[in-house]
């Protein structure tokens, strides 16, 4: 009797492990499916990853590309904006137009003179830098452009012609 008992002592141990390991085979089968579906996924997440990334360096480059014209066209701006700043400067009235009529205008004043006195015209025409006129005669009273005869007025406009 007692090896009948050890026998069926043996018995059930080897049923346990039966059972144990058939536990322990579908755990390796969960564990193999479960493995098969994270690999999945670690796929799908790298593929993505990488197209994703991919994708965002071809808008960063394209991006720069674009900062780059931005900045380029910004320089050229930049660089007309200053040469019409300096352009203003020098058109202005009392830029180099002043210089010049300041600098002309005592010798168109003088050619002026020449001419009315070569015509006989005896009278000191002066011109300021705003081109009004001044108009001295006889003892240097001043007299305006209206105030002479045509002949005389005709005289005045030859030498302006002349000058």
């Amino acid at each position: 009797m007692q090896t009948q008992e050890s026998v069926n002592d043996i018995v059930k141990v080897w049923k346990n492990i039966d059972k144990v390991n058939q536990l322990i085979n579908n755990y390796k089968s969960e564990i193999n499916a479960n493995q098969s579906v994270v690999n999945s996924l670690q796929y799908d997440i790298d593929k993505t990853v990488e197209e994703d990334v991919d994708k965002e360096r071809e808008k960063i480059t394209e991006l720069n590309e674009k900062l780059s014209g931005q900045i380029d066209e910004k320089k050229t701006l930049t660089e007309v904006h200053e040469i019409f700043s300096i352009a203003t400067t020098l058109l202005k009235d009392t830029g180099i137009k002043s210089r010049i009529v300041k600098q002309y205008v005592p010798v168109i004043n003088k050619l002026i003179n020449k001419y009315l006195a070569a015509m006989d015209f005896f009278v000191q025409f002066e011109l300021d830098e705003n081109f009004n006129e001044i108009i001295k005669s006889r003892f240097r009273d001043e007299f305006t452009y209206a105030s002479f005869s045509e002949g005389e007025k005709m005289r005045i406009d030859l030498a302006l012609l002349f000058t």
